[in-house]
């Protein structure tokens, strides 16, 4: 099974991820942008957020068809676009729509804020929120909203992997 965690900022998805992954026994694909953009000290260009995008076809590509856990994905880079340059390029637009998972949970933000030096929206994530789940719903992409703090987050997850798996 290949599993998309996306969402706005803070809302656990990398702690999420991580955690199913190995509960799950498969392949964890950490936030490309975070370690791309550590290694910039968080300086950042529209280019930069192009690399990461190709990046993110790339590790999804080299997977093939191994079951794996992506934490992220263009969804996230288009919308980064979008609310920081006010457009996303177009093959990003056209490319996040192929969706090449079996299951994405979109991550509610009800975790409590985390300071950390590569966010910038504290105070809009239900915002966000609302625009990943209208662009998933614009493309008519299944996604399932998963929400609960802690290791509640976690078997909420679960529990809707394994429904996904029997149906």
């Amino acid at each position: 099974m290949k599993i998309l965690i996306t969402g706005p900022e803070s809302t656990g998805k990398s702690t999420l991820a991580l955690l199913l992954a190995d509960a799950l026994d498969i392949t964890y694909i950490p936030e490309i942008a975070r370690s791309y953009l550590e290694s910039r000290n968080g300086e950042y260009s529209p280019e930069d957020i192009e690399t990461i995008a190709r990046l993110n076809v790339e590790s999804v590509k080299e997977l093939g068809d191994s079951d794996f856990i992506h934490d992220t994905y263009l969804l996230n880079l288009k919308i980064w676009f979008e609310v920081k340059y006010g457009y996303c390029p177009q093959w990003i637009e056209e490319e996040w729509i192929k969706m090449p998972f079996d299951l994405v949970l979109l991550s509610y933000p009800d975790v409590e804020w985390s300071e950390d030096p590569l966010r910038e929206s504290p105070n809009d994530r239900m915002g966000l929120f609302q625009r990943f789940k209208s662009e998933l719903e614009a493309h008519n992409l299944p996604y399932i909203v998963i929400n609960g703090t802690g290791s509640t987050r976690l078997e909420n997850a679960i529990d809707i992997i394994n429904k996904k798996l029997i149906s």
